[in-house]
């Protein structure tokens, strides 16, 4: 049985289909949705059992790990990690994979474009008002992303080229990733550009020492340069998801690419 495994704080007021696609793709008999509390002890999972995990808890990760059965749970550290930007670009930064500039706001300067975003979190999309170009507009934005999500920014290069994301799964010895450009994810990138992306992202992988997925997004600043922007350890699974996108432009069904993320705990 694989369990999909989410905490009820995370559920609630959630109205996603996501599971009943994922059940309808992989057949009620064989995965089951579980939403319980981070203090639950997991009883219901059989050794033989599999479990997704769909909520980045500590007390999850720890409970799952006490009971060594497969999972898709990564040492916590790797979520406490990726989830905050600053520290995730300086630890990339050590391991000398490209991350985009980083300012603090006494750098900012008229007339430079800069990329403001909350500091925490797993969303790399772009937003217009997220784009800056003077030290006023960069403090009303950091003043609007205070209020509206109460945590900092992080202030950085903008990189007006190209958006990429990697799929990636550890399966047995081997590290399968599937890379498309988000604007058009079923056009074969050139060679060059595809090998590129794929080794930051890989590389990206080993040095976080992942051991499962993770879904990887990246861009360019227009001249060929591409940078890491964001680790999402538990991306989205459903079928118009950037995961599945991923792995359909490799011509993988749904339920292929959904089984790319449950094997990863094998």
């Amino acid at each position: 049985m694989i369990w999909s495994v989410v905490s009820k704080a995370e559920m609630k007021g959630c109205t996603s289909p996501t599971f009943r696609f994922q059940e309808e793709a992989l057949g009620k008999d064989n995965i089951k949705l579980a939403v319980v509390d981070e203090d639950d002890n997991l009883n219901f999972v059989d050794k033989d059992d599999i479990v997704l995990l769909r909520t980045a808890s500590k007390a999850f990760v720890d409970t799952i790990h006490k009971k060594g059965v497969k999972s898709t749970a990564e040492d916590f550290n790797a979520y406490r990690l990726t989830s905050d930007k600053v520290a995730l670009t300086d630890f990339l930064r050590s391991r000398e994979l490209s991350v985009a500039r980083r300012y603090s706001i006494h750098d900012v300067v008229d007339g430079k474009e800069y990329f403001v975003k909350p500091r925490n979190g797993s969303d790399s999309k772009v937003s217009p008002q997220f784009i800056c170009h003077t030290r006023e507009e960069v403090e009303r934005q950091r003043q609007e992303i205070f209020k509206e999500y109460n945590q900092d920014v992080i202030i950085e290069d903008y990189l007006p080229g190209k958006e990429y994301t990697v799929a990636c799964s550890k399966i047995g010895s081997g590290l399968y990733s599937a890379p498309i450009d988000i604007n058009v994810p079923f056009e074969r990138m050139d060679k060059e550009e595809e090998f590129n992306v794929r080794t930051l992202a890989i590389w990206t992988f080993i040095e976080l020492e992942l051991k499962h997925h993770a879904r990887i997004d990246l861009r360019s600043d227009g001249k060929g340069n591409i940078y890491v922007i964001d680790v999402n350890l538990i991306p989205s699974l459903g079928p118009n998801d950037k995961w599945t996108k991923c792995f359909e432009a490799c011509s993988l069904f749904y339920e292929e690419a959904l089984m790319m993320a449950v094997n990863s705990a094998l």
